[in-house]
């Protein structure tokens, strides 16, 4: 069956406009960049065939185009992201230093804005290998080359907190501030390094390795799950957690508490091997040991809903801050029946939120005095003076600046 044919068996015309083609190319392009693949996708037999299926009108472009349509639609994007910009007197922009699976250090910069509409925008502008040392004068050297090129006007920035993060910005003189879900982790953590913590965590992390390198285990654990445990909860995998990361701790603790009575019922099986059965009843936790868990997991539940709220992309959130640390401060009150680790905990908690939420207070007082909803300081009354204070002399700044430029204009 010839093209046409098969086109007219279709009911449609034997070839596509112009404006069709480009619409199957654009949307080439966002699969290849939302979906991150390799541009040799185009030259895969079974996407060309797959394409073809859909309509043989359609010719892919090869690799090379492909390329120059990417480089071409960065172009134009990084156009509009300028010229929006331009429109701008000020900007957010987040920065922050990662490293890749490959060990390779990289340092990212967004930038957050509200157009010409009042509506508010994000937009990733660089992604770059950083080389050498990762000083401060380092950092301040690649955002002032990202700041020229993309022509951006006064910014507030937002990072992590750590030094040379810090330092950066104390050489380029932008305002900044530390990142509240940062210092959310960084509260944890600490609290967290106590030995009765990390003795659970151990545990837990061997118990999970058991059954990630054990396939029969792991299948014993499914038909224990299919007697014992209500049927949403049913091939439920124990999860590994990273060790830097603190809310995957609380994700693995959740799993293992929910799957107690199959890991229970798996330990005292007769199919399993001496050793299976040994390192089960070393890892599986005892009656005491599940009552700390549930404890630390209620605990540790409200930290990562406060980081959830606090790290939100496409709205302001520095008028939650407040909120959210009045309500963390009642979560680590410490209890008359709190187990000696839990008190231990709480107190590190109760220690580190004053010294690092509660930096940047009068920002945070700014947020919530602006805010309809929180204006009224129902939640925390004794701060509303100083919150009125604060934008008082706030605005008389602002008044003293347009002054003086009236005067300079005349």
């Amino acid at each position: 069956m010839t093209t046409a044919m098969t086109a007219k068996g279709f009911g449609c015309s034997t070839k596509l406009s112009t404006d069709r083609i480009q619409k199957l190319d654009n949307s080439l392009l966002q699969l290849i960049v939302g979906k991150v693949l390799p541009p040799s996708l185009v030259e895969n037999e079974f996407f060309i065939k797959f394409t073809n299926e859909l309509d043989p009108r359609y010719k892919l472009p090869s690799r090379k185009k492909l390329m120059d349509m990417l480089s071409k639609k960065k172009e134009e994007m990084s156009e509009k992201v300028k010229e929006e910009i331009k429109g701008c007197s000020g900007v957010g922009l987040t920065h922050d230093g990662w490293t890749s699976v490959s060990t390779e250090s990289y340092n990212t910069t967004t930038i957050h804005y509200i157009n010409e509409k009042w509506e508010m925008k994000s937009a990733v502008l660089s992604t770059k290998k950083l080389e050498g040392s990762h000083t401060g004068e380092r950092i301040a050297e690649t955002l002032t080359e990202t700041k020229i090129y993309w022509g951006i006007p006064k910014i507030i920035a937002t990072t992590d907190n750590a030094a040379n993060e810090r330092k950066a910005f104390e050489l380029l003189g932008w305002k900044r501030f530390g990142c509240y879900g940062h210092r959310i982790n960084l509260i944890i953590k600490h609290a967290l390094d106590i030995p009765e913590t990390s003795k659970v965590l151990g545990k837990g992390r061997k118990l999970v390795t058991l059954f990630h390198t054990s396939s029969s285990t792991m299948d014993l654990l499914r038909q224990k799950q299919e007697i014992l445990l209500e049927s949403d909860k049913v091939g439920h995998k124990l999860i590994a957690d990273v060790q830097t990361r603190w809310n995957s701790s609380l994700a693995m603790l959740e799993r293992i508490l929910e799957q107690i009575p199959a890991l229970m019922a798996v330990a005292v099986d007769e199919k399993i091997s001496k050793s299976v059965k040994t390192t089960l009843k070393n890892t599986v936790y005892t009656f005491e040991e599940t009552a700390i868990v549930e404890r630390l997991v209620t605990l540790l539940k409200p930290f990562l809903k406060a980081t959830e709220i606090v790290c939100g992309e496409m709205s302001p959130t520095i008028t939650k801050v407040l909120p959210i640390i009045v309500k963390l401060s009642k979560v680590i009150v410490e209890g008359a029946d709190d187990p000696p680790i839990i008190r231990a905990i709480k107190a590190k908690m109760q220690k580190e939120i004053g010294l690092r939420l509660l930096e940047d207070e009068e920002l945070v007082l700014l947020g919530c005095i602006l805010n309809p909803y929180t204006k009224d300081f129902n939640f925390l009354p004794e701060k509303k003076s100083q919150a009125e204070n604060v934008l008082r002399r706030y605005v008389s700044g602002v008044e003293v600046i347009q002054v003086k430029i009236k005067k300079g204009t005349q």
